[in-house]
């Protein structure tokens, strides 16, 4: 049974962001809504900030497709879900089939991540840094860009 008012399949979106030392969080959006967003210490501390902007990636999945499960229970249809990330490495680790040795150690979520993405059930995008509106969730910011950031999030 499909609702009258929904027309257009929601568009859910994922800004995810790490540092190698401590902190990775992220932000889903519904349509322009912010429904989840996470932030927390590293238990470990990565050599790699890749490899710490990989395991935002994968636990964000996780978010989503649990999302899309609750989603498809209500019977409201979304679109392929976007994911951005800070990291152009990730980024295209994502998109490269070929197992580089920069993931060596993270075979586990580089498979999960680019299984979905290989399917076509996700898309992952570069964002550039002024645009990474997670940062707001854990990194100091200046008013002006904690307003701009707070904006964006429709908080």
């Amino acid at each position: 049974m499909q609702s009258a008012y929904v027309t257009q399949p929601f568009s859910i979106t994922v800004l995810c962001d790490a540092d190698r030392k401590s902190t990775t969080r992220s932000a889903i959006f519904l349509r322009p809504n912010l429904i989840s967003w996470w932030s927390y210490k590293q238990h470990v501390i990565t050599r790699s900030s890749t490899k710490a902007e990989y395991r935002s990636l994968a636990q964000s999945l996780a978010d989503i497709i649990w999302i899309q499960a609750l989603l498809k229970e209500l019977y409201i249809s979304s679109s392929t879900p976007v994911m951005v990330s800070g990291n152009q490495s990730v980024v295209v680790i994502v998109n490269n089939p070929v197992f580089q040795s920069k993931t060596k150690y993270m075979e586990i979520d580089v498979f999960c991540v680019r299984d979905q993405v290989l399917s076509k059930q996700l898309e992952v995008y570069h964002i550039p840094s002024l645009d990474k509106w997670a940062d707001i969730l854990t990194k100091p910011c200046s008013s002006n860009r904690f307003e701009l950031l707070r904006h964006k999030l429709d908080v």
